[in-house]
């Protein structure tokens, strides 16, 4: 009878053993729960608000020296597509060359946001045949040596075409032609508090004639460096100096 009895009591006490398991896991997993939906909550409010630039990029010259520009309004789907904190998208003229070249310039605080926007998958993705790739040098008149890279595209229907693109990266002030910098998980992280020194931005000029991309990369390239911070943080167009905000 008293075997029994014990039996009985060790039973019980295994049986409000893994009831109170089963009480403190699932508290745990209320609070994590709670904890997550408040993070998440403020991420998404974080991430809805884009990263300003000191200076927007819409204040970027229509004209720069002989360079007459227009607006090339891209359309809703592309824009959230691209998912770009700001951008430019022109047409520029040299009036006195009559060279012509599309500039677009785009820029995001959120660099995972860029990865995969590059020429090679963008106009094949548009119908272009990618037929060769030329890392190039470019020197503005200010004596900036610029790295880029000359994409060479043909497209033969519904005409015979060939567009030049030419195109280089900013990843937090310093300049590359590799997507792949910033591909690593420091890029990865979703930079809540909107810090404008944290960034990729894309400078892309393409045109049909390769001497029209590299005169218009050559004269425009130094007032879109103004731009951006470098990294230092120092924003040429607005005299300031942002503090990046490192480690969040």
């Amino acid at each position: 009878m008293n075997i029994n009895k014990e039996k009985s009591n060790t039973l019980k006490l295994v049986h409000r053993r893994i009831l109170l398991g089963i009480f403190i896991s699932t508290a745990i997993l209320a609070a994590s729960a709670a904890v997550f939906h408040v993070y998440s909550a403020q991420m998404d409010r974080g991430l809805s608000v884009p990263v300003k630039l000191p200076v927007p990029l819409s204040v970027f010259p229509i004209q720069l020296g002989d360079w007459q520009g227009q607006e090339i309004e891209l359309s809703e789907a592309t824009k959230d597509v691209a998912g770009n904190d700001d951008y430019i998208s022109r047409y520029y003229r040299n009036q006195a060359t009559y060279k012509s070249a599309s500039l677009y310039v785009a820029f995001s605080g959120r660099p995972r946001y860029m990865k995969g926007h590059k020429p090679t998958v963008c106009y094949p993705a548009a119908g272009w045949n990618h037929k060769d790739t030329e890392p190039r040098q470019i020197v503005t008149p200010s004596g900036k040596t610029i790295p880029c890279v000359v994409h060479r595209f043909h497209k033969i229907k519904p005409l015979d075409q060939e567009v030049v693109v030419l195109n280089f990266y900013l990843v937090n002030g310093k300049m590359t032609t590799d997507d792949r910098s910033f591909d690593g998980l420091a890029f990865r992280r979703p930079n809540i508090e909107g810090d404008p020194a944290q960034y990729v931005a894309q400078i892309q000029i393409s045109s049909t004639n390769e001497n029209s991309v590299l005169e218009a990369g050559r004269d425009l390239t130094d007032e879109i460096l103004r731009y951006f911070p470098d990294e230092e943080g120092r924003v040429d167009i607005s005299g300031t100096v942002i503090a990046p905000q490192t480690g969040k």
